[in-house]
């Protein structure tokens, strides 16, 4: 990766994590004695909707069960540059998906702690998410604070199980109706598997085809 990429991470990292984790830190609902995580989702989100939401909702109840102190959630929404070349049945913007993501956890939230939709990628090149994870890691160990990477069951074909170790602490796995976790995956140590209803089936190509289809429907009445 580019090294201007880190040095803009950074400059981007103190500018909108800074004062927020030394807000946490001195605060009296910190867990003095706990420690400190933070969860990152990352994708398209196109469209975001309600198992996007879940997802990390779900993991932050989970590690504060576990007695973790979990600072913040963030998801990490991929440029344009990168949607537009891996998606094709719609095209939404940056600014609408971000906006329709910060929309579901206005709506959607009951966790305490702040869930952060991140604009870093906005405007750029493809940045893969472990560059991505790496980048975050580096920053908040700084502050003694742990990083974990929440994502689908489906992106284990791509060995997510074995190299998250190179870019963050924990990896929280949401299992998927299309790819299972095997036992051997639930046994490695710092991963975390969990399910929820309205993850299990999560199919955004399915959400944008129907969609489309909608579409299409609605074109069609128009010129009736």
């Amino acid at each position: 990766m580019d090294n201007s990429i880190f040095s803009k991470f950074k400059d981007h990292f103190k500018q909108k994590y800074e004062q927020k984790i030394k807000k946490h830190i001195n605060s009296s609902q910190c867990g003095k004695n706990k420690t400190k995580i933070v969860v990152l989702c990352s994708g398209c989100y196109c469209p975001p909707h309600e198992g996007h939401y879940f997802m990390m909702e779900e993991a932050i109840k989970h590690l504060t069960l576990k007695d973790y102190d979990v600072v913040m959630g963030i998801y990490s929404v991929s440029s344009d540059a990168y949607m537009n070349g891996k998606v094709k049945d719609i095209k939404i913007t940056f600014d609408e998906r971000q906006k329709l993501l910060e929309s579901l956890i206005s709506k959607n939230k009951t966790v305490e702690q702040e869930i952060i939709v991140d604009n870093f990628e906005k405007g750029k090149a493809f940045i893969d998410y472990p560059d991505l994870c790496f980048m975050y890691q580096n920053e908040f160990k700084q502050y003694n604070i742990k990083f974990a990477y929440c994502a689908g069951s489906d992106l284990l074909k791509y060995g997510l199980n074995l190299q998250f170790y190179d870019f963050a602490d924990l990896l929280i796995i949401y299992q998927r109706d299309q790819k299972k976790v095997d036992d051997n995956i639930r046994k490695q140590k710092d991963i975390i598997v969990l399910e929820h209803e309205q993850t299990k089936s999560l199919n955004s190509s399915e959400i944008r085809q129907n969609i489309k289809q909608a579409n299409n429907h609605q074109n069609q009445e128009q010129k009736k």
